[in-house]
């Protein structure tokens, strides 16, 4: 088996956040769950796009499991003046290994030079290029600058993309000098963490551990009714719990002040039962009674635009489902999938207006400021029907509020979204019985497959039914969840 007790530059920031995720890393890599995630699909594109700015460039191809042979082209390519960039050069110093994204001659200095596929600039991100300069610097490479090579926000994007317009640099050579006295003792920690035969102790947290791999693992032996998923349970009560020795919902006291939608959740929980305020639920469901509308977007947010006059990052809506339900019984459904490479955003809006404009029915949504926020982005975009769209945003009603001010069941967990309420609140199958894309970012990366890759026609029509059968269910799902909220009131 090989060896994981090395440092690379993702395991050092790694480290620096979290040393067990560094130490799981190294010593139990499979216990976490690593997806290929629609942003490291953009990661990739960005990359490949950034050395097309160093035509004269050649790239270590071999993988990183093959880190020496790597490291040994590497040399031989530093030696040859007419290659003036190396992408992907693979260097091994104390035990860190790395591969830079691209390293840019400058006579007998190197621009070192880190690519991210983001627009902002992220603390981590001074560590980052910081400990690739650090092993440069000790194997005797002369550092001309060190930058973060990054997507410029400000872009427009003009028929063609134009690389020297689309990306920035931000210097950091000034403020690694800063860092780089602290870098060897912060390394020799890293690395005595990576020697120990115990996993380091570290309380997992929503807020501080975002999408790390390794939060199934971190948290397979927390109660069902975890403290921490108290909705907005501020850091300092879910300390206190801790300190209190309280872990579980059903272990609060009576008198720990939480807010009242808290406690009925924790009370909710303790009891294993619902709660519901019939009262207040049938007075806020009088006004979206059949005939109404279920509608749902998806959208698009890649860093690399693909639409004539629009911005990295711009959402671009590119399909959508819509159910008429008249009374329960009679119920029809329509649909927008957009299936080029190109700017398809009026025949989506107009289609949707040719279905939702012909009457006044309420349109339901789940969490409906995403659909509102896309639809006044295409309102802009067409002030000639900016009317017509504004007209039916009007008519918007939100289930996912009415459900959190008025019910509430025990085995929500503190969530309320949709993949969670649904299996509970209705018979409706869950979403991890799709086939191919089970949430929106996995909707984003089949899309970018529909439009970006050379797919075989079988291909295409899987990838279609895929997207059309997930986006389908969002807005089904909403009418069963409807129709219970109307039967609790009887």
């Amino acid at each position: 088996m090989v060896s994981r007790n090395y440092l690379t530059k993702s395991k050092f920031i790694d480290g620096l956040h979290c040393k067990k995720s560094l130490w799981l890393s190294s010593h139990n890599y499979q216990a976490g769950s690593y997806v290929q995630k629609f942003a490291g699909q953009m990661g990739d594109q960005v990359g490949q796009l950034a050395t097309s700015r160093f035509p004269q460039g050649k790239k270590i191809e071999e993988h990183y499991k093959d880190h020496d042979v790597a490291v040994e082209k590497t040399l031989k390519y530093l030696s040859d003046k007419k290659i003036s960039a190396i992408f992907e050069a693979a260097f091994t110093f104390d035990n860190i290994k790395i591969r830079v994204d691209i390293l840019e001659r400058a006579q007998n200095k190197w621009n070192l030079i880190e690519v991210k596929s983001s627009t902002k600039m992220k603390d981590n991100y001074l560590y980052d290029i910081g400990i690739q300069h650090y092993v440069l610097q000790n194997l005797g490479l002369k550092i001309n600058s060190s930058k973060i090579m990054h997507i410029n926000k400000d872009y427009l994007y003009k028929k063609e993309l134009d690389l020297k317009l689309l990306f920035n640099f931000h210097d950091y050579s000034e403020e690694i000098k800063d860092i780089l006295p602290t870098l060897p003792k912060e390394i020799s920690g890293l690395s005595s963490t990576l020697k120990e035969k115990k996993e380091p102790d570290q309380e997992p947290s929503k807020s501080f551990c975002g999408d790390c791999a390794f939060w199934d693992y971190c948290t397979q032996n927390k109660p069902k009714d975890w403290t921490a998923l108290i909705p907005r349970l501020n850091k300092n009560k879910y300390t206190k719990l801790l300190e209190m020795g309280i872990e579980s919902m059903s272990s609060i006291p009576d008198d720990f002040e939480i807010s009242d939608n808290q406690r009925v959740v924790v009370e909710s929980t303790k009891n294993r039962e619902r709660f519901l305020n019939k009262e207040g639920l049938q007075k806020a469901l009088e006004g979206i009674k059949p005939p109404v509308y279920y509608f749902d977007f998806e959208a698009m947010t890649s860093a690399i635009p693909f639409i004539d006059k629009t911005s990295p990052f711009e959402s671009i809506p590119f399909q959508w489902s819509l159910h008429l339900n008249k009374d329960f019984k009679n119920i029809s459904h329509h649909y927008f999938l957009a299936e080029e490479k190109k700017d398809f955003r009026r025949d989506l809006i107009e289609k949707y207006l040719s279905l939702v404009g012909e009457n006044d029915y309420p349109i339901i949504a789940y969490n409906i400021s995403y659909e509102k926020s896309r639809l006044k982005e295409l309102s802009k975009l067409f002030p000639d029907i900016s009317d017509q769209i504004g007209l039916t945003i009007d008519r918007f009603k939100d289930l996912m509020p009415i459900i959190k001010d008025h019910f509430y069941d025990y085995r929500f967990y503190g969530s309320f979204s949709l993949k969670r309420v649904l299996p509970i609140l209705t018979d409706e199958s869950s979403y991890d019985e799709l086939d191919g894309v089970q949430d929106g970012e996995g909707a984003q990366a089949k899309f970018y497959d529909l439009i970006n890759n050379s797919l075989s026609e079988k291909e295409r029509d899987k990838v279609k039914k895929q997207l059309l059968e997930y986006c389908e269910k969002d807005t089904y799902s909403l009418i069963q969840i409807h129709q219970k909220l109307i039967n609790l009131t009887n």
